[in-house]
């Protein structure tokens, strides 16, 4: 019989079912494998097949090459957090895409408070990826796509929805240059967290964003959040994009969740992607 912390798909699927119903809740699917390179490598591979619907989840106990963005590493225990991939085949216009990470992102968020009522400290998201509890990072997305066909030939591209969220990961587990730059759910709990039921938290508020939010008219209410949660704003930044570094400051969030940078010179730029920002 498996432990009472072990990540179960019948566990995950109850546990969603009692939030969102029967109906909602088969939207989808929850696999669960012991290890695994990367959940997201294995979903962009399972992805090409247009048989495989989405709303698959793939968990992993461990992983041995798990990754965020630019191919960071993700240190986790096994058996200590969440560590996850959706696949999705969005409709409409591609470009409605670049929401998906800031999506991700709130719904971590609501997850987290949903799973830790009367948290003193409010999720904050930094852009573009990762999601802050105080000063630290809690959680990281990767959003990545590929294009496919269908059997008739017709394009069909898809993207794959990748989480780390460190839930049941004490203070001395995590590296030592990492402890001031990272925290744990349960750290702010003060106790351990089922972590079938944290993953259900994230599914429903997923559910509730996605793919409504991908409508043309429906990013406004997600921006104003994106706004509110932002970790940057105010600070001194400097971003990371290619071959430049862009120095000023954070002050808004775009149309579509873009980092607004007001630049030492006074200009303001509209940044859509980067691949690391620093702040003071």
């Amino acid at each position: 019989m498996d432990s009472p912390e072990a990540l179960s798909p019948a566990r995950i699927r109850a546990a969603l079912t009692e939030k969102l119903g029967p109906a909602l809740a088969a939207r989808f699917e929850p696999w669960v494998v012991a290890e695994t390179g990367s959940t997201n490598s294995d979903l962009l591979a399972q992805g090409r097949d247009h048989a495989v619907a989405e709303g698959r989840v793939l968990f992993a106990e461990s992983q041995t090459a798990g990754r965020g963005r630019r191919g960071d590493p993700w240190v986790s225990p096994p058996g200590t957090n969440l560590l996850f991939s959706i696949l999705l085949r969005p409709g409409g216009p591609i470009a409605a895409w670049l929401r998906l990470p800031h999506l991700a992102g709130i719904a971590v968020c609501r997850a987290i408070e949903s799973v830790l009522p009367g948290l003193e400290e409010t999720p904050r998201l930094k852009w573009p990826n990762d999601v802050f509890l105080g000063e630290r990072k809690v959680a990281g997305i990767l959003v990545e796509s590929r294009g496919g066909l269908r059997e008739d030939g017709s394009p069909a591209p898809f993207a794959v929805l990748g989480i780390g969220l460190n839930v049941n990961l004490p203070p001395e587990a995590f590296p030592e240059d990492l402890r001031s730059l990272a925290t744990s759910l349960s750290g702010h709990a003060g106790h351990r967290l089922d972590r079938n039921a944290v993953a259900a938290a994230f599914l429903a508020e997923w559910a509730a964003l996605y793919p409504a939010a991908l409508e043309p008219s429906a990013f406004g209410e997600p921006r104003e959040e994106l706004r509110r949660r932002s970790f940057l704003t105010g600070r001194e930044v400097v971003v990371f994009s290619g071959n430049r570094q862009i120095a000023g400051t954070a002050i808004d969030a775009g149309p579509e969740g873009e980092l607004i940078v007001e630049k030492t010179d006074g200009e303001r730029e509209t940044i859509v992607s980067a691949d690391g920002v620093r702040w003071a």
